[in-house]
């Protein structure tokens, strides 16, 4: 299926029938539909790391903490994988503000475009693919 195709299926849902091309190119690009994150790199996941959180730690955890970030693959790691969250929560404890973090920041906002896996779009794309 094209990109053209594929937003042509998307063009044909009822919300978008009374919107002009620019109205219903403008609503594709919005960032509010929620997607699970895949993966969570080394970086994202020590961005999350409360610096009063870590002072806190034993010296022992704070050993396991840097030997887990150490064993993260590159690609990062699945933050809905249970045994990840376990360990996490074990290092840090279950009502941290790390914790919390990490939890929060699973999800993103994306635009309806990335959930279609469509890129790099213009107006005059909207008015070829309702013609389809």
């Amino acid at each position: 299926m094209t990109y053209l195709e594929k937003l042509a299926v998307e063009l044909a849902l009822p919300l978008y029938a009374s919107m002009t091309a620019q109205e219903a190119y403008d609503e594709l690009h919005i960032q509010n539909k929620v997607q699970a994150i895949s993966y969570m790199r080394p970086g994202m996941i020590l961005d999350q790391q409360d610096d009063t959180d870590y002072l806190a730690l034993t010296d022992i955890k704070k050993d396991r903490w840097l030997f887990f970030i150490s064993s993260v693959p590159e690609r990062g790691l699945d933050p809905y994988n249970h045994a990840v969250v376990q360990i996490v929560k074990e290092i840090w404890g279950n009502t941290s503000q790390t914790v919390q973090n990490l939890a929060d920041n699973r999800d993103e906002l994306v635009s309806r475009l990335s959930q279609l896996s469509i890129q790099n779009i213009v107006v005059a794309d909207i008015t070829a693919a309702r013609a389809l």
